[in-house]
């Protein structure tokens, strides 16, 4: 019998390793300066020249337009020409960089503004290498002098990255020199880390209410094109401004070119307020005890339960994640002097014993789960991250038994929703109780917006949660201009909410190294490996807040659950915090949660979902997966689609998602309209748009790339199309993943050269069938969305069962950043990591081994026997890695 694996998350120490963003001499930018940069490229994405402004005082000092080095002479007669009827100075590439970007953004320390700032400094650049410093990142040189330090771009995600200059050149080891990070500003990373949405310029000049509006681009060296970039200049630095007035709302002190996501604002507010990390407030907290309160780390649930159209009322929780914080009393963990831990088996065996699911609407049960527990699984339904019979691992709700009796470790809110599920306690061997102990000294009173204060001790989140619903409560009351700043205070507050209560506390940074690294592995066991990725915890890591956090989310879905079913009503569809629920039960739902407030007023804590102003109520949902959904009304024969699910298709380029939903939604009633509806997407190909914002995916450029200057290459940041995968490699079986530059029109990308991004080969050569073949019809995507995990019963689901053994534990890390990617290209290897137990696979080696099958390897009859007996006895194996080396490499 095959087991099922199961994946759980740990804690890890690298030997001699240093933190990510380490700290370093970090001057400040001078506020006085903004220099402001734009670049106009070709139709193969060359620099054909870039603007500049620099604002000295809120002044318009100088504005520079500077062309590329290979420009031809006719083309710079040509700019100069269109330039001479402006006050502008008109330079060579490299004239500017050395007589003006250097000297006002290095040693001025003038502020780098732009809009998508690495494309700009791609172009400015006259080569890249891989960051030494920050593996995966780019090192820019855009000056051969030694004192012009390069620029590191390192990407987290398509919506933001750090910029900095390195260190510069020094003669002597011993020479110490200020060492200038730079101040650089890229406006699209601030508008994500001010609202936590994804911009273009457009929608960015937009929501900050510029009042410029854009001069759309072409390609190339022209009158109009000057004129634009230049009016860009312009639209930059308001962009800037307006960005910068918002962020003043936020009362936090943080120089903006340190901001990168949402994350940055909580950390924000806990430095202001003077909380110190969890890590510095207790550093000889036991790590293996961390190793277990991480393997108990799951995200929230996410389940079609019923996947035909069915008629549902969509509750969403307000505020889930900051209003869990409130209720288990976590902010008494965020200030607590230390955390101490105890063991409280006997009484936490009792309290699961004795808790009903009407003890969890009373606010008082909430703070004493504060609990893990170590448990044998017993058919227990319980968060389980395994393949469920795919590739890729997902989290999901399973009944759960070891074949072995190996044991696992869960929160207790976990534990808690099994039973209210199954009406069996799981029997608890060991349990241990988190406990904050004191205050921090030192912590401070502090402003908040819309004019607040925060008092010593006072919970931060709780106080800002119900200053938002004060106002979201009065909004329809409002008007005009002061509704729209209500609106706007009150998504602040959110932000600040949501920041600072959840992501930063399991916030983890993953980065590869050059060479393999040695890290110690805690998790149900404790062991050494090698990785070429690993994991430093993030400056707020406190891993007791979000796991609890998670989990009450998942006891609350669970209780959702077990009242419906109690009632005969049915859930269809949950993710995280918002259930699709039988109609004439959501008021029975309202009712039950509305005691669980922890607000000083009265609070609706699942209130019905509104959108475009309709309120979700006796409404249908069309659920066929996990996060794929449609919400609509039907009418005779018209489809009236008010929301629907991106996942696995937003990413997709050409198409039309809500149509392409309605299609979906046609289908299920007209399935004779199949080939109909099919024809539709039949000329059409699946592709989709990725920046190369890591230098491995840049270095799959490699064959395109040999030879060329790095003017002429494909660079980092240009826009490249991604195929699906439709065909595999006739030699190795691996799917073959179309990409190419984005240089012409959408249409034409699959019927010219392509490169597999898996191989690296060249397409079409002479043994492969022509381009076309290998994009896949969006016809055949349609078909395999639509019918995917398909489910016609019209029945709840019935959740599966696993069963697990030792040996089909294993570890896992945090997904990478690169969200994007791994849509277009699916979660692969190179997404996570998977921390591997040598030894132990090697013990399991050694006692399968056969003495024949040892004879063959040349291991001594003397050898072979000396290492059974160790095992029988127990006692330790020392291996020279040679011959660790050979057993895996052999048995594997």
């Amino acid at each position: 019998m095959s087991l099922d694996s199961v994946y759980l998350r740990c804690y890890t120490s690298t030997h001699g390793s240093k933190s990510y963003f380490e700290p370093g001499i970090d001057p400040k930018a001078n506020s006085s300066i903004d220099f402001v940069l734009d670049v106009c490229v070709n139709k193969d994405r060359k620099l054909a020249f870039g603007t500049c402004g620099i604002w000295i005082d809120g002044k318009l000092f100088k504005t520079f337009v500077f062309y590329a080095d290979d420009t031809n002479e006719s083309e710079i007669t040509q700019l100069r020409k269109v330039c001479s009827d402006y006050p502008v100075v008109v330079l060579s590439k490299k004239e500017f960089v050395e007589n003006v970007f250097f000297p006002y953004v290095f040693r001025a320390r003038a502020k780098c503004i732009g809009f998508e700032l690495p494309f700009v400094l791609s172009r400015l650049a006259t080569e890249v290498t891989e960051s030494r410093r920050f593996p995966n990142g780019f090192s820019f040189t855009l000056s051969h002098r030694a004192k012009h330090p390069h620029i590191v771009v390192k990407s987290i995600d398509s919506k933001s990255q750090f910029i900095q200059f390195n260190k510069t050149f020094r003669k002597k080891k011993s020479q110490k020199i200020t060492y200038y990070r730079g101040g650089f500003i890229d406006c699209k990373t601030i508008a994500f880390v001010l609202t936590n949405d994804k911009y273009d310029l457009d929608s960015a000049l937009t929501d900050f209410e510029c009042p410029i509006k854009l001069k759309s681009k072409k390609y190339g060296i022209s009158e109009h094109n000057i004129k634009a970039s230049i009016n860009n200049l312009i639209a930059y630095r308001i962009l800037y401004k307006q960005q910068m007035k918002r962020y003043e709302m936020f009362c936090i002190p943080k120089q903006e070119h340190n901001l990168l996501s949402p994350a940055s604002i909580g950390k924000a507010y806990l430095e202001k307020i003077g909380i110190k990390p969890f890590l510095e407030q207790n550093p000889q907290f036991s790590k293996e005890l961390l190793g277990y309160v991480m393997s108990t780390y799951y995200g929230g649930i996410v389940e079609a339960r019923i996947r035909v159209p069915t008629l549902v009322t969509n509750l969403d929780f307000a505020s889930m994640y900051p209003t869990l914080f409130v209720l288990f009393g976590m902010y008494g963990f965020l200030i607590a002097e230390k955390i101490d831990h105890q063991t409280t088996t006997q009484q936490t065996q009792e309290f699961l014993d004795r808790i009903t699911i009407q003890s969890i609407n009373k606010p008082e049960s909430w703070p004493q789960m504060i609990t893990i527990c170590k448990i044998v699984p017993d058919g227990d339904v319980l968060p389980v991250r395994s393949t469920y019979g795919k590739a890729i691992a997902s989290i999901a709700l399973a009944h759960l038994t070891p074949k072995d009796g190996t044991v696992l470790w869960y929160t207790l809110p976990d534990l808690i929703a099994s039973k209210i599920r199954t009406g069996k306690a799981p029997k608890i061997l060991e349990a241990i109780t988190f406990v904050p102990i004191g205050v921090q000294r030192g912590l401070r009173e502090i402003s908040l917006p819309n004019g607040m204060t925060l008092a010593k001790g006072q919970d931060l989140i709780k106080k800002i949660i119900e200053e938002r619903f004060r106002i979201k409560d009065k909004l329809d009351k409002l008007e005009g201009n002061e509704k729209k700043q209500a609106e706007l205070i009150q998504k602040i507050l959110k932000i600040i909410a949501n920041s600072t209560s959840y992501g930063i506390s399991v916030q983890i940074n993953t980065r590869k190294t050059m060479l393999p690294k040695k890290v110690t592995v805690y998790g149900l066991d404790k062991f050494d490996t090698q990785t070429y990725k690993i994991e430093n915890a993030g400056p707020f890591f406190n891993p007791i807040i979000s796991i609890f956090l998670t989990a009450g989310s998942r006891l609350i879905l669970a209780t959702v659950e077990t009242i419906l079913e109690q009632n005969n009503g049915y859930m269809a569809y949950c993710d995280t915090d918002a259930v699709f629920v039988s109609p004439q039960h959501a008021k029975l739902i309202q009712e039950f949660f509305r005691k669980l407030s922890p607000y000083s007023e009265n609070t609706e804590l699942f209130k019905v979902q509104k959108e475009n102003g309709k309120e979700l109520e006796n409404i249908l949902v069309y659920a066929i997966s996990p996060k794929r959904y449609a919400i609509y009304e039907k009418k005779s024969n018209k489809i009236t689609i008010y929301k629907y699910s991106n996942h696995a298709l937003g990413h997709l380029l050409g198409i039309d998602h809500e149509e392409f939903w309605r299609d979906i939604i046609l289908l299920h009633y007209n399935p004779e309209k199949e080939q109909e509806i099919l024809a539709k997407y039949e000329t059409k190909y699946a592709m989709s748009e990725l920046a190369t914002t890591s230098y491995d995916f840049f270095r799959r450029f490699g064959v395109l790339n040999e030879g060329k200057s790095y003017a002429e290459m494909i660079k980092p940041y240009d826009s490249v199309l991604i195929g699906n995968a439709y065909r595999k490699d006739r030699k190795t079986g691996v799917p073959i993943v179309p990409f190419v530059a984005k240089n012409g029109e959408l249409d034409e990308a699959p019927f010219g050269e392509f490169i597999d991004y898996k191989s690296g080969v060249l397409y079409p050569n002479s043994n492969s069938l022509d381009s076309q073949n290998y994009w896949k019809p969006m016809s055949i995507v349609f078909s395999d969305y639509s019918k995917y995990d398909k489910n016609d019963s019209g029945n709840a689901l019935k959740r599966k069962h696993l069963v697990f053994g030792k040996e089909s534990v294993k570890y896992v890390g945090k997904e990478i950043n690169e969200l994007e990617a791994s849509t277009v290209f699916g979660v692969t290897d190179e997404n996570s990591i998977e921390y591997e137990n040598q030894d132990a696979k090697i013990h399991r080696i050694i006692e399968n081994l056969t003495e024949e099958r040892a004879r063959k390897l040349g291991i001594p009859r003397r050898t072979y026997f000396d290492w059974k007996k160790k095992l029988r006895d127990g006692t330790v194996l020392k291996l020279k890695d040679v011959i660790k080396t050979r057993l895996l490499d052999v048995m594997n």
